[in-house]
């Protein structure tokens, strides 16, 4: 009976944990003063192409997605609806001008990461044309990046 009932308490708890899956895409649409035009689109719509296959992924596999682009951000969601929701704006994203050459995919997941607009996530994706090296530590800690 004990063993049953653990056997039990552990399928639940995998059940749960399988049905928490929470994860955040972020798509860095900041075109830097170090980077021609001519790359960063081609480069870009990599990235575009990337995210795209990522919340299919993750759709298809049951998972809360959600996706952020530049400073836009959207809700978490599953299923075939979402899905569309998530590709429609990804096909009408657009690159952003950076004002500087300071990160502004540091003040993007700084404003991400307040409390009215917290990335709540299992898995963090960030897609993103900055230089390597560029990542502050605090992101690469909780992130998983794919330089474009």
């Amino acid at each position: 009976w004990k063993a049953t009932a653990r056997a039990r308490k552990l399928t639940v708890r995998e059940f749960a944990a399988e049905d928490e899956r929470r994860i955040t895409i972020v798509l860095d649409t900041t075109l830097t003063e170090d980077i021609d035009e001519e790359n960063f689109r081609i480069r870009f719509e990599n990235g575009v192409t990337q995210s795209a296959s990522l919340v299919k992924h993750f759709v298809d596999e049951r998972a809360e997605v959600c996706l952020v682009l530049g400073m836009d951000r959207g809700r978490f969601g599953a299923g075939q609806e979402h899905l569309y929701s998530c590709l429609r704006r990804l096909a009408l994203v657009q690159p952003t001008q950076a004002q500087s050459t300071t990160s502004y995919l540091q003040e993007m997941l700084d404003n991400a990461t307040r409390s009215e607009y917290r990335l709540d996530a299992n898995y963090l994706v960030v897609l993103s044309t900055a230089a390597r090296g560029s990542i502050p530590p605090n992101i690469w800690r909780r992130a998983f990046v794919i330089y474009l």
